[in-house]
C-alpha cells in the first residue's frame, strides 16, 4: 500500500466517524411533535387571574398595552417558583388578602386606593412593594414594555451624552 492511499483511507475513516454523530444529531432534531413538559404553576388559575388584575391596576393599558397584556402576571408566577419559602408565604398571604377584599369586583379607583393602602404596612418587608417592583421589572423588560412604553431604536445613532429629556420624549429601552 502506498503512503498516499493510506492517508486517503485514514482521512475517509476519520471523516465517517465525525460525520456519523453530526448526521444523527441532525436527523434526531427533525421531530414533528415537540415534547412540552407540564408547566408547574405556583398560583392556581383563580389567583393567577387575580394577579393579572393587580398588575393591570399597577400598570394599566393607556396608549400602550398594560402589564397584563405583556404577560407580567405569568412571569411573576414563574418567578415565584424560585422564591424562598418565606417569600412564597408572603406572596400567598398578600394574594389571599387581596382576594378576600373582593378586589375583582371593585371599581378602578377603589382598586387603586386599596393597593395604595397595602403600601402603608409597617415592617422591613413589604410584600406589595416587592410585587410592584416585580411588575415594573417584568413590564419594562418585556417586548411590549420595551418597544411600546419606552422609546426603542434597535440600531442606535450617534452618542450624545447630555441632552434635555424634552428633546428625547420618553425613557429609552436598552
Amino acid at each position: 500500500m502506498k503512503r498516499r492511499d493510506a492517508i486517503r483511507n485514514s482521512a475517509f475513516l476519520v471523516g465517517c466517524g465525525l460525520s456519523a454523530g453530526t448526521i444523527s444529531t441532525i436527523v434526531s432534531g427533525c421531530k414533528t411533535e415537540p415534547t412540552v413538559a407540564a408547566a408547574k404553576s405556583f398560583l392556581n388559575s383563580d389567583m393567577l387571574a387575580l394577579l393579572g388584575d393587580v398588575v393591570e391596576t399597577i400598570i394599566p393599558t393607556t396608549d400602550s398595552p398594560g402589564a397584563k397584556a405583556a404577560g407580567v402576571h405569568e412571569l411573576i408566577n414563574e418567578m415565584a417558583e424560585h422564591f424562598t419559602t418565606e417569600e412564597q408565604g408572603q406572596l400567598t398571604a398578600l394574594m389571599g388578602s387581596i382576594a378576600s377584599s373582593g378586589f375583582a369586583d371593585k371599581s378602578v379607583e377603589d382598586k387603586e386606593s386599596f393597593l395604595l393602602s397595602l403600601d402603608d404596612v409597617e415592617g422591613d418587608v413589604k410584600p406589595y412593594t416587592l410585587l410592584k417592583g416585580l411588575t415594573c421589572q417584568g413590564y419594562f423588560t418585556s417586548e411590549i414594555g420595551a418597544k411600546e412604553a419606552l422609546a426603542y431604536l434597535p440600531i442606535p445613532g450617534e452618542f450624545i451624552p447630555c441632552i434635555p429629556l424634552s428633546e428625547v420624549g420618553k425613557a429609552w429601552a436598552l
